[in-house]
């Protein structure tokens, strides 16, 4: 809005510059040339005075007819000046009211703009919130997960034929004594590669005498994941 009344106020002066400039040019172009003879008989006349209409002007347009008066410019050469200042102000008016509206469009749009970015910065930090979240889930999945390297997987399958391959008793206590240590990780891709009613047995024997590391076992067996 600033702007727009700066405009204005610059508007406002020229136009009175203008109107200065077109009421000099006006008085000089029709300003009659008396013969010297009779500008040295003339007679001063009765003091010209203004009429109704020129009486409603602004001041410093009153003070420009009166000086066209002055300098002798007839009352119809006067009315027609005044008709020409008057298309010039209310051209003027126009133009400031068109000013205030667009003022107030712009003033409408950058409203209606603010509201558009801050929603849309609402909608960016709740997205920024989920791809966090889900990041967050994902490494939790993958610190949970058992990795079994693809140089490993020859190792861990003959293990697991061997175990298939002794006493469910005997292979119970050396896999609970791995899995319930460092080993833990091994145990369970022993377990992995063992078959599936080899592995029953042996956690059958486990859940006997220690049920929560059969448990263990059986929930880890589900993160077990092959690479390649």
């Amino acid at each position: 809005m600033k702007k727009i009344q700066l405009i204005i106020v610059i508007g406002t002066g020229i136009l009175s510059f203008v109107l200065s400039f077109t009421v000099s040019r006006y008085v000089k172009k029709n300003q009659p040339i008396l013969p010297p003879e009779a500008a040295a008989t003339q007679t001063p006349g009765p003091q010209n005075t203004l009429d109704p209409q020129t009486q409603m002007l602004p001041r410093s347009l009153k003070a420009a007819a009166k000086e066209s008066i002055d300098l002798g410019l007839t009352e119809q050469q006067l009315q027609g000046l005044i008709v020409d200042i008057r298309g010039r102000m209310q051209e003027y008016r126009s133009k400031e009211k068109y000013l205030a509206q667009e003022a107030e469009r712009i003033q409408l749009a950058h409203q209606t703009l603010q509201e558009e970015i801050d929603q849309l910065n609402q909608l960016r930090n709740k997205l920024t919130a989920l791809t966090q979240n889900l990041d967050t889930k994902e490494k939790q999945l993958k610190n949970t997960l058992l990795q079994i390297e693809t140089l490993e997987q020859a190792n861990f399958q003959r293990l697991g034929s061997t175990y298939d391959k002794m006493d469910a008793a005997q292979a119970g206590r050396i896999l609970a004594s791995m899995a319930s240590g460092p080993q833990a990780p091994d145990a369970i891709k022993i377990f992995y590669y063992m078959s599936e009613r080899a592995a029953a047995k042996v956690l059958g024997e486990i859940g006997s005498s220690q049920p929560e590391l059969a448990a263990m076992i059986s929930m880890k067996l589900k993160r077990v994941k092959e690479s390649g």
